[in-house]
């Protein structure tokens, strides 16, 4: 099944951040040493539920330790790891429709750690069914 998501209000009033921008928060990232962490991460494109359904991911020193499915605990297939990544990896995420010159690209940055919380691309002016989004949920830094 296709599942397609209507991009939140909050997406239209994000602002959009250059590339030395991104690269700024990526060392302001860094720079608090966030080894540990959870989130939950929902995506939003014309993608299967596997992609689409909310998964909770656990990251222990840097790297993802588990990506499982809010809905039934059951884990993320391993094609499908790409959505499901550290931070660092949205960040690359970023970097990457950046080097694509995707059309828009509007961002909310979590304020109290400078990561991206919330995120809308559209890779092709016109284009149908192309977008992509995402929103990070209940990131908590882990011991």
């Amino acid at each position: 099944m296709f599942r397609r998501f209507t991009v939140l209000a909050l997406l239209f009033l994000a602002s959009c951040s250059s590339p030395n921008n991104l690269n700024n928060k990526l060392s302001n990232w860094h720079s608090q040493h966030i080894v540990n962490y959870s989130y939950d991460i929902t995506w939003s494109c014309f993608c299967p539920d596997t992609i689409t359904s909310k998964v909770h991911i656990i990251v222990k020193n840097s790297k993802p330790i588990s990506r499982n499915y809010l809905s039934n605990n059951k884990p993320v297939a391993k094609e499908q790891y790409r959505f499901f990544t550290t931070i660092e990896g949205i960040f690359e995420f970023l970097q990457n429709a950046r080097a694509k010159n995707a059309y828009k690209i509007k961002e909310v940055w979590n304020r109290r750690y400078d990561y991206p919380q919330t995120v809308f691309i559209d890779y092709i002016k016109d284009a149908v069914d192309d977008e992509q989004s995402f929103v990070i949920s209940n990131f908590k830094i882990l011991k």
